[in-house]
């Protein structure tokens, strides 16, 4: 569902007149007006709600420790970095990290792992 204007939906808070009537005019959902009133009610505006994003685990100095520890000793394991980061995270966590790094596990023709590049 795309996000309407606040044109549309001050629109339709102001011919608030029957609320079926009002979703049918503006080809919106009757639970959707009824949304944008109670929003007009609570806060006077009818501006759709800000979208949050989730906070990083690794923040910007943390990337460059973490990189740091991958250059000192570059055959340890996710598990490993995890803990010298000190940090509560999965290991995928860690490996999207280093990924955003560009890092990558090599692996040598045995199978085992050789080096990051």
């Amino acid at each position: 569902m795309s996000t309407s204007t606040l044109e549309i939906r001050e629109r339709a808070v102001a011919a608030c007149e029957n609320h079926a009537t009002v979703a049918q005019c503006y080809g919106v959902h009757l639970r959707t007006i009824q949304r944008w009133l109670e929003r007009f009610r609570e806060t006077g505006g009818v501006e759709a709600l800000p979208k949050g994003h989730p906070v990083p685990t690794f923040d910007e100095a943390e990337m460059q420790h973490l990189a740091a520890l991958v250059e000192k000793k570059n055959d340890a394991t996710l598990a490993e970095l995890s803990e010298k980061m000190r940090k509560t995270c999965s290991l995928t966590t860690v490996h999207n990290a280093l990924k955003r790094l560009k890092y990558t596990v090599k692996k040598n023709t045995a199978g085992k792992r050789t080096r990051s590049s």
